[in-house]
């Protein structure tokens, strides 16, 4: 099966879908010094803080390519071009080891695209490279609310089914059953901050390098933002760009998935339906230029970004699909 999509994506007559790659090497990306809120607090507005200071301002992301660097009046490369390229054109394919007559939806993935975690119909499973095992989640969590996978594919951060608290599942190595028990540890301070501000969480998406978590707040029926949580504990919460990340109409930003450099976040737009990309044009900068991606209902990239897999809608039914850049 081949399809088009658009970042810009296109369509091929490839003859196999790639499948899932050989195992990878995992990175890591970080972001500091940014102005911040304590956990519990209403998050910094517009604090969607970059990793260094001193960012010159370069051209528009995608006129740079994916290996060049803009060069500030020092001379110094103070902008690197971003892992995900906007001007990307993908050649995409259905991964048919995955698909079947149900619905499959793509919920997350680990950089080295050895696991996957996708839902199917009701049910939750995950794929480690050839051997799929089904996910029977601690009762009052559901994958409904979004689910999130660590890097090393050994932990899925999880939501309770009333939005209340984040919690995580683990187990020993890939392919092992996760635990019947979930641990919140992790996210202490957050779920704390949760029962003062009766905020609503889902959406959550783990960094590559385990140092930033994004998640969507609503704030009642009409209010939502999109949050960044690091140090210690996660005791720092910044709201990403409000207008940006913000509500329309109680239509919510529901956070995908981020970049391994944290410079693109995937955002389902409820209003639209489908998945918008949200690049910054430095590493200081907000996650404010948008490239929307209509075919698109999940999208998640793996660390060179140069493969993108989300869920698009075949013939009536949601599959799983991969895009091998250009």
């Amino acid at each position: 099966m081949v399809t088009a999509l658009a970042m810009p994506l296109s369509c091929s007559s490839e003859e196999q879908p790639p499948g899932l790659a050989e195992a990878g090497t995992s990175g890591s990306a970080s972001r500091s010094g940014s102005p911040s809120a304590e956990a519990g607090g209403e998050g910094a507005v517009g604090a969607g803080g970059r990793a260094t200071g001193g960012a010159a301002d370069g051209p528009p992301i995608g006129e740079v390519g994916g290996d060049g660097f803009y060069v500030g009046e020092g001379g110094a490369p103070e902008n690197p071009a971003t892992a995900c390229r906007r001007d990307a054109e993908w050649v995409t394919t259905g991964v048919e080891a995955i698909n079947t007559a149900a619905d499959e939806r793509l919920l997350a993935m680990t950089p080295d695209e050895r696991t996957l975690v996708y839902s199917q119909d009701d049910a939750l499973f995950v794929r480690d490279d050839d051997e799929v095992t089904a996910v029977a989640l601690p009762p009052g969590y559901t994958h409904a609310l979004g689910v999130s996978v660590t890097a090393d594919g050994l932990a899925l951060i999880i939501v309770a089914e009333d939005g209340s608290r984040f919690a995580e599942v683990s187990r020993a190595s890939r392919g092992s059953p996760f635990s019947e028990a979930a641990s919140t540890a992790r996210f202490t301070l957050l779920n704390n901050g949760q029962v003062t501000s009766g905020d609503f969480f889902s959406s959550p998406a783990l960094s590559v390098s385990g140092e930033s978590f994004y998640y969507t707040a609503r704030k009642g029926p009409s209010v939502a933002y999109v949050y960044r949580a690091h140090g210690e504990q996660l005791s720092q919460q910044e709201m990403q760009d409000p207008v940006t990340l913000g509500t329309e109409d109680g239509q919510a930003k529901l956070v995908v998935s981020v970049s391994s450099d944290e410079r693109t976040l995937f955002v389902l737009d409820e209003a639209l339906g489908y998945v918008t990309g949200l690049w910054s044009a430095t590493p200081a900068a907000e996650l404010t230029e948008a490239i929307p991606l209509p075919e698109l209902q999940t999208a998640v990239t793996n660390l060179a970004c140069d493969r993108i897999y989300g869920t698009t809608e075949i013939d009536g039914s949601l599959d799983v699909v991969v895009g091998t850049r250009k």
